[in-house]
C-alpha cells in the first residue's frame, strides 16, 4: 500500500445543504488527486512555510480514509500469515486525526488526538457529537448545515435558562 498525503481545504458554509459541501468536497479532492504526483515536501519547499519542530508546516487536522477490499481480517501467503491488530499510539503527529477504515461491508473509525490540547471529556463528547451529525445526514443530507443540531432537548433548555440568567444579569443595576 502507498500513502501519498493531500493537503486540502474545504469550507463549510453554514447555507448550504450537506449534499452541497459534499459535491465541493468531492470535487476539491479530484482535483487534488490530479495534482498527487506533487509531493507534499515539494510544495512545503516551495512555498517556504516557517518550519516548527514537532508540528506539521501545512495543517493540523488529518482525514485518513482507507479502503480494504478484503473478506476477512488475516491473509496468508505461503508460509507467512498477516492479522490485523489495533495499536494503542500515545503520541498523535497531529492536533486531530480522524481515521476510516472500510473493509468489506464494515467502517471503523478511530479518534486521535493531542492531550496537550483536548481533555478525554471534551473527545467523548465530540465522538458523540459527531455520531449525532452522521446520523443526521445520512437521514437528510439535504438539511442545510446550520440545521444540524447536536444538542439534544435537554441540553438546549439548560442552554436557554443560563442565557435567561445571563439577560437578567445584564438588566440588572448594581449599586455600591
Amino acid at each position: 500500500m502507498f500513502v501519498n498525503t493531500l493537503a486540502m481545504r474545504h469550507r463549510p458554509n453554514k447555507h448550504k445543504t450537506f449534499s452541497e459541501f459534499l459535491k465541493e468536497v468531492k470535487e476539491n479532492s479530484l482535483q487534488a488527486y490530479d495534482n498527487q504526483n506533487y509531493q507534499l515536501e515539494e510544495l512545503i519547499k516551495e512555498i517556504d512555510v516557517k518550519r516548527n519542530p514537532g508540528r506539521n508546516p501545512l495543517f493540523d487536522v488529518l482525514f485518513d480514509m482507507t479502503n480494504i477490499d478484503i473478506s476477512t481480517d488475516r491473509i496468508d501467503l505461503d508460509h507467512l500469515q498477516i492479522k490485523q491488530k489495533a495499536i494503542s499510539n500515545t503520541i498523535s503527529k497531529f492536533d486531530l486525526s480522524l481515521k476510516v477504515l472500510e473493509i468489506s461491508n464494515t467502517i471503523q473509525m478511530s479518534f486521535e488526538y493531542s492531550i496537550a490540547l483536548f481533555k478525554k471529556e471534551f473527545m467523548e463528547r465530540a465522538i458523540k457529537d459527531f455520531k449525532v451529525i452522521l446520523e443526521a445526514v445520512l437521514n437528510s443530507g439535504n438539511s442545510k448545515i446550520e440545521h444540524i443540531n447536536v444538542l439534544n432537548h435537554e441540553e438546549k433548555r439548560n442552554i436557554e435558562e443560563i442565557d435567561n440568567e445571563v439577560k437578567k444579569l445584564r438588566s440588572t443595576t448594581f449599586t455600591f
